[in-house]
């Protein structure tokens, strides 16, 4: 699968990815200091999906509706580069289509649930960290355990 991954993510997780046998563009290595919007426009031509740690590419999925071929946001502070790695390499698991046309949060523990959740604010809460959103946003379905998939 490819991925770009946004400079604030850890090279240690992109070496992780690459280990796993992804292709990884790797913004700190290319293109260091471009704009967000350049980011996701990076991935969008890739047809790759965005790893983050940045939530304010949220902001540009949902409030400003850009398109995106998939967006990861990692919420992974606290725990050991280990254990960062692995949860995102877990998450990397999921079939391609279903990763490309998400929005995820990675987090460091399971939520525990895997039904759809009726509330979709609860779920930009867990992705944006806010309840300030409108329910009106079909992309956000579920949370599976450890990954807020929206």
């Amino acid at each position: 699968m490819i991925f770009v991954a946004d400079e604030g993510v850890e090279n240690y997780i992109v070496e992780r990815l690459r280990s796993d046998g992804h292709r990884v563009l790797y913004v700190a290595e290319q293109q260091s200091g471009i704009s967000d919007d350049e980011i996701l426009a990076l991935a969008q031509r890739e047809r790759a999906v965005l790893i983050t740690a940045d939530k304010d590419f949220g902001e540009l999925v949902f409030r400003l509706r850009r398109a995106s071929h998939g967006v990861m946001l990692l919420r992974l502070a606290g725990i050991s580069k280990e254990a960062k790695c692995n949860a995102v390499s877990d998450s990397t698991r999921r079939p391609e289509d279903e990763l490309k046309t998400s929005f995820t949060v990675v987090t460091p523990r399971p939520y525990g649930f895997e039904e759809y959740l009726s509330d979709y604010t609860y779920a930009l809460h867990l992705c944006m960290g806010t309840k300030q959103f409108s329910d009106e946003i079909p992309m956000l379905n579920r949370v599976v355990g450890g990954t807020g998939s929206c």
